[in-house]
């Protein structure tokens, strides 16, 4: 096959691919995601069916989305200094308190009231990062060989502090 530009895209600022999705970033920081839709969801729940071209986030259109990471079946988007998380969360990957999968993004809430702004996000398969403007690392999700960091072999499904930096 040969790579063909997908249309109606603009300039494209920022990439990430899950195994079954795609989540792009164009200017001036909207974001479209497409690929599998019954779990993920395409951040704009599109019911079961999949979405094989791009398809606005519409919840997010008003943010200025800088960054995106994406899981196995999950996405992180960094947007007007704030993460959401949307798609699969059977681990706890999305660090929403709960294990409820989500179709559209939704806002990660501040832990124990303690604000921070994220400057870096990141997803493995099944657990994401962030890293903060004082330099701490949170993580959250599956945790099955530690690779939280954490000190345990726990999952967890709201950020947790992995360190500080200094």
């Amino acid at each position: 096959a040969v790579p063909r530009r997908v249309a109606g895209l603009g300039h494209v600022t920022n990439i990430a691919s899950g195994a079954e999705h795609c989540v792009v970033v164009v200017e001036p920081g909207l974001a479209y995601s497409w690929g599998e839709g019954s779990m993920i969801g395409q951040g704009i729940f599109m019911g079961s069916g999949d979405a094989s071209e791009p398809k606005l986030l519409l919840s997010l259109s008003r943010k200025t989305v800088t960054q995106i990471a994406c899981g196995w079946r999950h996405t992180l988007i960094l947007a007007s200094n704030e993460v959401y998380g949307f798609g699969g969360n059977r681990h706890g990957e999305l660090g929403l308190f709960d294990w409820n999968h989500r179709f559209t993004p939704t806002l990660l809430r501040p832990v124990n009231g303690v604000i921070e702004s994220p400057v870096d996000i990141a997803c493995g398969g099944k657990h994401s990062l962030m890293l903060t403007n004082r330099g701490r690392i949170w993580a959250w999700g599956w945790n099955k060989w530690g690779q939280l960091g954490v000190g345990d072999i726990q999952n967890r499904f709201s950020p947790t502090l992995v360190c500080s930096a200094g």
